[in-house]
């Protein structure tokens, strides 16, 4: 077999449909090509080495490749989406909270203000409650340190005596502005990974899955 040569290059192997099933021994793989699967012993060693260095890095993989060779009577092969999205979600997270931190602040901090800028108006404790996901306790707290801060200010709701409204200072406003202009950047660079067409029919599905998750009855 062509796999088995000292010939192959890198291009030629990602063609091929690795399965999830870790080699038994230093040397062999499992494979399917064309929907036929095969065993196969790589004579070169640096191939040898290139499979085992990419299962090291695929985190996910190899948590599929475990699962399906401790416990085959289990379909570990959903969670290439659902474990997938979770490595994903932890990787741009600590890329945005790096962004974020350049600037002296917190993930929840950013929110807060971005909230506030993107809405263009005041909105009260509640209204913020609504986007951000927080406890209004947890909120209280915040907000209490973004205006110990000078992000924002609280005003009285001149519709509702006892309300109150949370509002950008001008100092609150400019810090959101530049994150943000860091921020896009980022995303921008992170969807620079993907090609146009990739990156579309990534965004569409996402947004189905998205909202297909939240119509599914309580874990």
């Amino acid at each position: 077999m062509a796999i088995a040569t000292a010939s192959i290059e890198r291009k030629e192997t990602e063609s091929l449909d690795f399965m999830a099933i870790p080699p038994r021994s230093i040397g062999y793989l499992y494979i399917k090509i064309h929907g036929i699967y095969l065993y196969v012993k790589i004579l070169d060693s640096k191939i040898c080495a290139l499979y085992l260095e990419a299962m090291e890095r695929d985190i996910v993989a190899t948590l599929i490749d475990q699962w399906s060779n401790i416990r085959p009577d289990l379909d570990a092969r959903p969670m290439r989406i659902s474990g997938r999205l979770f490595c994903v979600a932890k990787l741009t997270q600590a890329r945005t909270e790096a962004c974020i931190r350049k600037f002296g602040l917190e993930l929840w901090q950013f929110d807060v203000l971005a909230t506030l800028r993107r809405h263009a108006k005041d909105l009260s404790p509640g209204q913020l409650l609504n986007t951000v996901m927080l406890t209004s306790g947890a909120m209280t707290h915040r907000l209490d340190r973004l205006e110990g801060d000078g992000f924002v200010e609280r005003r009285r709701d001149q519709n509702d005596r006892r309300g109150v409204l949370i509002r950008l200072t001008p100092k609150g406003r400019r810090i959101v502005d530049r994150i943000a202009e860091t921020r896009f950047a980022e995303a921008a660079l992170i969807e620079s990974v993907l090609e146009p067409a990739e990156a579309a029919t990534l965004a569409r599905l996402l947004r189905k899955l998205e909202a297909g998750i939240d119509q599914l009855p309580p874990a």
